[in-house]
């Protein structure tokens, strides 16, 4: 290993992460409705690539110095999205006000919050990883949403650094440019929510990332480095799962050698495999008891594919299938599922899959056809393109992913092609049974798809003979390597931590203060980043959110926003237009109830950094409404004192 090379790499990540803050701190955020628009730059970029480098043709050449402005370029891009997504406070589908989480999201920051405040979780979903890590992150953030939102984009942008590295080592930059491309818009769907997707995303493309490198360097403990941490991302964010026996079983010609097949790799996959699959297990039993175990939803999926399948035959009508959220098909068959405890539901729901799969075998070829259909057909191939409809970025990578699908049709002896070849085969025969999972089941595996494009946009650049469009010679071995290997570890920390975390910085009983009659008490942790101010501060605390904008709320009011979130709009504008002159809107967890609690502070709100504080609240309107927040003292016991 090349340890200069090592050492530059490093300097160039905390140059990039440098560059990331230095972007969310002292730029100004992006005008209102820019924030859609944001997929289609990296695209633009291909289309400037061929421009650029008939002006320099050496241009693109990966050296050193090229690698650590490629870095800077894309950790200040990334800066810019997550900006520019709380501030337009349109965002994502899974938060509110740019910053607070809502359907799904919410659901994980209460998983995290019941980690923190009773040391187990109860869900029915059995993932519990994503959730461990959002404890750990928000406790040691003093619950700040912002502070949390910025370190997932940040830690996103810069496993996607080394993923476009990675490309551009071992395919060229414009491989590279489009890897890193179609990755960026898949993350845009996600940036700034809690999701598990936002997770799987990091994991599985430094999985992609060393496999990659393992290629190049003909490297086997590598390789078996990279299938555990895609494992360990498919338990975070569960995906293609076919996709890991796939790759253990195009190992054994991966890495034959002079033999035809080397059976050592495959075995040492699957034992790899299986201990990671073990170990989360182990911990979902830790932290999730009630929860039936990993991969519960497994049951939902199939059992939606025989449904589909069924009613295809016509062994029961269509008007009983769901269209959107088809995975709760079987909670429709079979409504008695709700009045069940989480274990026996889970329990219930795989006897009842096994039935289906007993009797109607045939229904899931049948259900599978639709499921393809919509993969390569419906634009899931390329889930984050139908997101925002940008269809001329759409067009581009879609005819880019056709004649890069011929490519690695033909192998022809190239270890790359025949990597891509069987994962996206694994990926393929994965499809039928991640039904509803809609864009998210791609987070893990968006890396292995994106080399389709890739391939076709470096067939396309090389018809050109520009030999800087083609890979460069292996060097510095494996500076890449051990550098995503070192991250990748980084992620396991938070999980070792969170145990400490939970048993320093969480009080262990709170007492409610004494309210009016129609209040409520609470108790919570303020911080700067979890509140939205709609007013306009000069000493606004540096990781704070920014200010809201009160013409742009009256407009969401009636938009996006309309239904349940109105309420809070309309109280936040209806504060700050009267004698008060601004109001601020808390999203936070209640000590008293151990539940997130979203309410509306009348005036500026407390102006001190992270700490606790207790107030009273009234429901008003259909929102909670705080008439006093004060300070509150926690104890050396961690038992709260007003």
């Amino acid at each position: 290993m090349n340890l200069n090379a090592a050492v530059a790499l490093f300097l160039y990540l905390c140059i990039g992460v440098a560059a990331f803050f230095f972007t969310v701190i002292y730029v100004p955020p992006l005008p209102d409705g820019w924030f859609v628009k944001l997929p289609n730059w990296p695209i633009a970029g291909l289309v400037m690539l061929f421009l650029i480098t008939f002006w320099r043709e050496n241009l693109l050449h990966p050296t050193g110095p090229r690698i650590g402005i490629a870095f800077i370029v894309l950790m200040l891009f990334f800066g810019v999205t997550i900006r520019a997504a709380v501030s337009d406070s349109t965002g994502v589908p899974w938060v509110m006000f740019g910053l607070f989480p809502i359907q799904d999201a919410a659901d994980y920051f209460g998983e995290a919050a019941d980690l923190l405040t009773k040391g187990v979780i109860d869900t029915l979903r059995g993932r519990t990883i994503h959730s461990a890590i959002l404890a750990t992150l928000l406790a040691v953030s003093g619950f700040s949403l912002y502070a949390v939102a910025l370190i997932q984009t940040c830690a996103a942008g810069l496993s996607v650094a080394l993923a476009g590295i990675a490309i551009w080592r071992n395919q060229g930059a414009a491989a590279a440019l489009m890897t890193v491309a179609v990755m960026y818009a898949f993350y845009h769907y996600f940036v700034g929510s809690m999701m598990t997707e936002t997770t799987g995303f990091v994991c599985g493309t430094l999985a992609f990332a060393m496999l990659s490198e393992a290629l190049r360097l003909r490297s086997q403990p590598v390789f078996l480095a990279g299938l555990a941490v895609l494992a360990f991302a498919l338990s975070v964010r569960v995906g293609p799962l076919f996709l890991l026996p796939a790759l253990i079983l195009w190992s054994g010609f991966g890495f034959r050698g002079e033999r035809r097949f080397n059976f050592r790799t495959p075995l040492l996959g699957l034992c790899v495999v299986i201990a990671v699959f073990s170990a989360n297990t182990a911990l979902n039993s830790r932290l999730a008891p009630t929860s039936g175990g990993s991969f519960v939803n497994a049951a939902d999926s199939i059992y939606a594919l025989v449904a589909s399948g069924k009613a295809i035959l016509g062994l029961r009508t269509e008007d009983e299938l769901l269209t959107q959220t088809r995975w709760l098909q079987i909670y429709r068959d079979f409504p008695e599922l709700e009045a069940l405890s989480t274990e026996a539901r889970v329990a219930r729901k795989f006897e009842i899959m096994f039935d289906q799969l007993l009797y109607y075998p045939h229904a899931i070829a049948v259900g599978a056809l639709p499921e393809w259909n919509n993969y390569f057909f419906n634009a899931q191939i390329l889930p984050y393109q139908s997101s925002y409809k940008n269809r001329i970025s759409r067009a581009i990578v879609g005819i880019f992913a056709v004649i890069g699908l011929f490519v690695v049709c033909r192998p022809k002896g190239d270890i790359q092609r025949g990597f891509i070849l069987a994962s996206n085969l694994g990926i393929f025969a994965s499809v039928p049974f991640l039904v509803g999972g809609e864009t998210r089941v791609y987070a893990a595996t968006i890396g292995f798809t994106a080399m389709l494009p890739a391939f076709g946009m470096a067939f396309i650049s090389n018809q050109f003979g520009k030999p800087y469009l083609k890979p460069e010679a292996p060097k510095h071995e494996l500076a890449i390597a051990y550098a995503v290997a070192a991250f990748a570890s980084v992620l396991i920390i938070p999980i070792a931590l969170g145990a400490f975390v939970y048993a320093a910085a969480i009080p262990s009983a709170v007492a409610a203060p004494e309210c009016l009659m129609g209040e409520r008490g609470f108790v919570f942790r303020h911080s700067p980043g979890a509140r939205r101010a709609l007013r306009q501060s000069d000493d606004t605390p540096l990781f704070a959110a920014p200010d809201l904008s009160a013409a742009e709320l009256d407009e969401r009011a009636a938009g996006k926003y309309a239904g349940q979130h109105s309420p809070a709009i309309k109280a936040l504008v209806r504060y700050a237009n009267t004698s008060y002159g601004s109001a601020t809107v808390h999203y936070t967890l209640d000590y008293v109830s151990a539940k997130a609690i979203t309410f509306v502070a009348p005036g500026p709100g407390p102006e001190m950094e992270s700490s606790f504080m207790s107030g009273c609240a009234a429901f008003e309107e259909g929102v909670w409404i705080a008439s006093t927040i004060t300070p509150y003292m926690v104890d050396s016991k961690k038992r709260g004192k007003q």
